[in-house]
């Protein structure tokens, strides 16, 4: 830099970590040209060129094209720069709650995945689950004839419907009612349902008997019927609706019969009086 605060193009482009091929660019098209010429008929930035230039590779890697910027550059006032710069902050924000969704998304599938690590698949387990958020389709209808296949595609139809601007790429599962649990009831789910980070209900958090099973979709009977023993022997009752999910399934396997399948039922503690009639 010379004495009065002036940069060769070498210089300028070295300070502020751009190429001096860049910076003969947006002088051919006028977006910034050095300020001064010297008497060797060297041209030279300004100090205050510094911070106009970080404002246009700012606003270049936020998407603002060259012209626009330009325009910008051109008419400038404290108005125009302030709700330029608003509006772009807005996008943003934007940009980044969707990131942020997609995250979320993201650590839900490996959260499942990671459960599962050191699991015993033939074991049953009684756990306090915390709550977590979900969105939850319709009741079910399989009136007319209409089995499972139709209440999913209903399912998948209704929510986007419903949610059109949300990432919908949650792993779905099936919901069965307690009172479809008690008469041992499990072939279609009661309704479906994912987790998302923006669900606007919650499973609700409590003890519960948990199981897993390979099989494939809607294929674990046999683990409602070990679950519900369980529950019998062990002096326990169903509290409220069983939770089914895949946590592995086409993502990570090609054989669909070998998904692991996690079941939860929601239980307590029989009173005594439960106890002594159950073996009465």
């Amino acid at each position: 830099m010379s004495g009065n605060g002036l940069f060769s193009v070498q210089e300028f482009a070295r300070l502020l970590d751009i190429t001096s091929e860049t910076l003969r660019h947006y002088d051919r098209i006028g977006l910034l040209s050095p300020e001064y010429r010297g008497e060797n008929n060297y041209r030279y930035y300004s100090i205050r060129q510094m911070d106009i230039l970080r404002i246009i590779r700012l606003l270049q890697n936020f998407g603002m094209t060259l012209s626009a910027i330009k325009s910008m550059l051109n008419n400038r006032s404290i108005e125009h720069i302030n709700a330029i710069l608003a509006t772009r902050i807005s996008t943003l924000e934007k940009e980044i709650d969707k990131l942020n969704t997609s995250r979320n998304v993201l650590k839900t599938f490996h959260g499942m995945i990671n459960s599962i690590v050191n699991i015993d698949e033939n074991s049953i387990i009684e756990e306090f689950v915390p709550e977590e958020k979900v969105i939850f389709g319709d009741i079910n209808d399989y009136s007319s004839s209409k089995d499972d296949y139709d209440a999913f595609l209903h399912f998948c139809r209704a929510i986007k419907l419903k949610y059109p601007a949300l990432d919908l790429y949650c792993p779905v599962g099936g919901l069965f009612s307690e009172d479809r649990l008690r008469l041992n009831d499990w072939h279609w789910p009661s309704r479906y349902y994912f987790y998302h980070p923006e669900g606007d209900s919650k499973r609700p958090a409590g003890l519960h008997v948990i199981g897993y099973m390979r099989s494939g979709y809607g294929k674990c009977g046999e683990l409602y019927m070990r679950l519900l023993d369980y529950i019998d022997k062990n002096g326990l009752e169903i509290c409220g609706n069983g939770y089914e999910d895949y946590l592995i399934n086409e993502l990570c396997l090609t054989d669909n019969t070998k998904y692991l399948v996690r079941v939860m039922i929601p239980v307590r503690q029989k009173t005594v009086e439960q106890r002594a009639d159950s073996q009465a």
